[in-house]
């Protein structure tokens, strides 16, 4: 790779847990999972799902009726024109009454039509609502190894380009197909019953159609997949180029990524090129097999020496359309199997993406019903956001409550815990043990790759652990459903996030607490004269990744939001890396005071948020090699383990920090001494 690749790489996996996620420690890991591709043609299971999606059982029988009766109406129409013509079925009729007639049958080939374009708008819009909710589920859903192993450009194809032929392109082409199908196949009754000869040469042309869309089909099928397939990296290279252009611009590697960008363009079009040459040969057979029919249909109509020139002119006329009808049928019944493969992608990622059970089946059941059950109805915010009731609210509140009701002391513990973030990849961490009291403020340091975010995975369930357990109060964590663990554990991250909506949506996203309690959240912080002065107050609107807010700011409504959780555990990854000094100061008193009687991780970039600390764990290479009160560590000699490694980080930050760090130390021992002899 040039540098611009690599640093690149290495922007993209700052987002990532550790260097292993992103492959650089795995034993032949790789970065990405090779994306699932259909074989063959369309499965039934597949039409099935899409039909079930749209609930279009019961409108089945309206639509065969519907095209039946539009094509009976159109051949009436022509027959009207035939008769009109020869003048001589009704020699009384005035013009004026075949014009009628003519009028009448044209209106309400129209309604037919309306009535039929909109069953079929209906049916299509139900699948579409269905297969997006069922996909974005999944997402959402997924297991963090889904996400550490499928590039973003390839999630964004199934919402963008798949959801955007099921919305539009699929019900125009399952519409089109059904009405070629009923087209023909009235063509071939009207010639047929004016020239019965006809048949003779009908059965064997349309094997021949039939064996041409057959092999086109399977073409068309495989080029329709490489083009979807070939859409993924094209977003995915358009997504990390556009996160990494500062890198790029700063090693002057913009003509590099341009080309690449060409490349991957090219790939892309090259499938769409290939399908529209594989149409030209299509066509030309077609075309071809067209000429027969007006060939079959004109010797026919001279074998049955029929008296009325007005229908062996509908008969004849019928077949030049069934030239051009026949060769659209073959096309827009290829097409509408090929659009099919839209849904067949969904419907895969649907059924193969592993995904985690995030709410217990209370909680599910609550928010499905709030909007149908009696006095529990959901408003609309002025940004358009829903926004639960006060019953809702309270209901989900409880359910809350009781999902944090398991955790009572907040004692932490590791047994020989031994990590990897996938198969095949090497352990991050290794038999790992260690218990974290309750109420105690525990640090994690270690050098990078030594797996100290790892651990908060492990509490969060990011990642299960290969071997060993992680109990919290005596209960091994993965006997909790996902939302009963993480909803009694609070955390303030590194980077602070927010997302777009407003400021109520970001402290409290299940709406479980009125605005008192809110409000009172953003007073512990210092935050609530600033809120209340936006326009709207706790309804302000919130741009993408709150960028109206400053970085302390973000970090202080992160900081509410883990005081609403009320935990008994809070996790903190480097909280005050990124704000200014007195931001620094000042989230590091409200963290002393507010959790107190909880039970407090932290990881540790900078030693001195950690030194005054009850006890420091230190890891490296995925090993425990220190765990004490960090004055007792600093008495062993700086080395690289498996004892003085605290000492040596300590060292390392230069000779008068060194000794206001370890003053610090022993100032937090000798007070925590004093605490313990003052309880006895």
């Amino acid at each position: 790779h040039t540098k611009a690749s690599h640093t690149l790489r290495q922007c993209r996996c700052q987002c990532r847990p550790s260097a292993q996620a992103c492959g650089g420690g795995g034993s032949g890991g790789v970065l990405t999972s090779t994306e699932k591709k259909a074989k063959g043609d369309i499965k039934r299971s597949v039409y099935t799902d899409y039909f079930r999606a749209a609930r279009a059982g019961h409108l089945a029988v309206l639509v065969v009726v519907l095209y039946c009766a539009q094509q009976l109406n159109s051949v009436a129409s022509d027959w009207w024109l035939s008769i009109w013509s020869e003048g001589t079925a009704f020699p009384t009729w005035t013009t004026a009454a075949y014009l009628g007639g003519f009028v009448f049958l044209g209106v309400t080939l129209a309604m037919l039509t309306f009535v039929r374009s909109l069953a079929f708008m209906v049916t299509g819009l139900r699948a579409s609502n269905q297969l997006h909710a069922r996909l974005a589920t999944v997402v959402l859903q997924g297991s963090m190894s889904f996400f550490d192993t499928t590039p973003l450009g390839r999630i964004l194809a199934r919402f963008a380009s798949d959801m955007n032929k099921i919305d539009e392109t699929l019900p125009q082409a399952v519409e089109m197909a059904l009405f070629c199908v009923f087209s023909v196949g009235a063509t071939f009754v009207v010639i047929s019953s004016v020239t019965p000869a006809f048949l003779l040469a009908a059965a064997p042309i349309m094997a021949v159609y039939y064996k041409v869309q057959a092999y086109y089909k399977r073409s068309a099928l495989a080029l329709k997949r490489l083009d979807q397939s070939a859409r993924g990296p094209l977003y995915s290279f358009f997504s990390e180029t556009l996160s990494g252009l500062a890198c790029i611009r700063a090693f002057s590697k913009q003509a590099e990524f341009a080309s690449r960008m060409e490349a991957r363009l090219d790939d892309s079009t090259r499938a769409l090129y290939a399908q529209k040459m594989i149409e030209r040969w299509l066509a030309l057979r077609l075309e071809a097999l067209g000429n027969g029919v007006i060939a079959a249909s004109a010797v026919a109509a001279l074998l049955s020496r029929s008296t009325y020139p007005g229908l062996v002119g509908l008969s004849l006329t019928y077949s030049f359309r069934a030239t051009n009808l026949m060769t659209f049928m073959v096309r827009q019944v290829t097409e509408a199997q090929t659009q099919m493969t839209a849904s067949e992608q969904i419907l895969l990622y649907v059924n193969t993406v592993q995904t985690e059970k995030s709410l217990t089946d209370e909680t599910a059941a609550a928010l499905a019903a709030a909007p149908k059950r009696e006095g529990i109805v959901t408003t609309s915010t002025h940004d358009g956001r829903a926004a639960h009731s006060a019953a809702t609210r309270s209901e989900l509140a409880r359910i809350a409550e009781r999902n944090r009701a398991w955790l009572t002391r907040g004692e932490v513990a590791f047994e020989n815990v031994s990590m990897r973030y996938r198969p095949g990849l090497e352990l991050v961490l290794t038999e790992v043990s260690f218990v974290v009291p309750a109420r105690a403020k525990v640090g994690i340091v270690g050098r990078t790759g030594s797996g100290k975010s790892s651990t908060m995975l492990l509490l969060m369930r990011m990642v299960e652990p290969a071997a060993g357990a992680v109990r919290i109060d005596g209960r091994p964590i993965g006997d909790l459903s996902l939302e009963q663990l993480r909803g009694a554990i609070a955390m303030i991250p590194q980077d602070p996030v927010l997302f777009s909506g407003t400021v109520r949506s970001n402290l409290d996203p299940l709406g479980s607490h009125d605005d008192g309690i809110l409000l009172s959240a953003l007073q512990r912080v210092q935050l609530r004269a600033q809120v209340e002065a936006m326009d709207g107050g706790l309804d302000a609107s919130v741009a993408e990744y709150g960028e109206n807010f400053s970085v302390g700011q973000r970090q202080l409504i992160c900081l509410a939001r883990a005081l609403l959780r009320s935990g008994k555990i809070l996790l903190m990854d480097e909280a005050t890396s990124s704000v200014d000094y007195e931001t620094d100061q000042l989230i590091q008193a409200l963290i002393r005071v507010e959790f107190a009687s909880s039970t407090v991780i932290t990881i540790a970039h900078r030693l001195n948020t950690i030194i005054d600390c009850d006890k420091v764990l230190v890891l490296h290479n995925g090993r425990k090699v220190e765990y004490d009160a960090p004055h007792l560590l600093l008495q062993s000699p700086p080395s690289d383990g498996p004892t003085g490694v605290l000492s040596k980080l300590v060292d390392e930050t230069g000779r008068e920090s060194a000794a206001h760090l370890r003053d610090v130390a022993k100032a937090a021992y000798d007070k925590s001494m004093n605490a313990v002899t003052n309880d006895e």
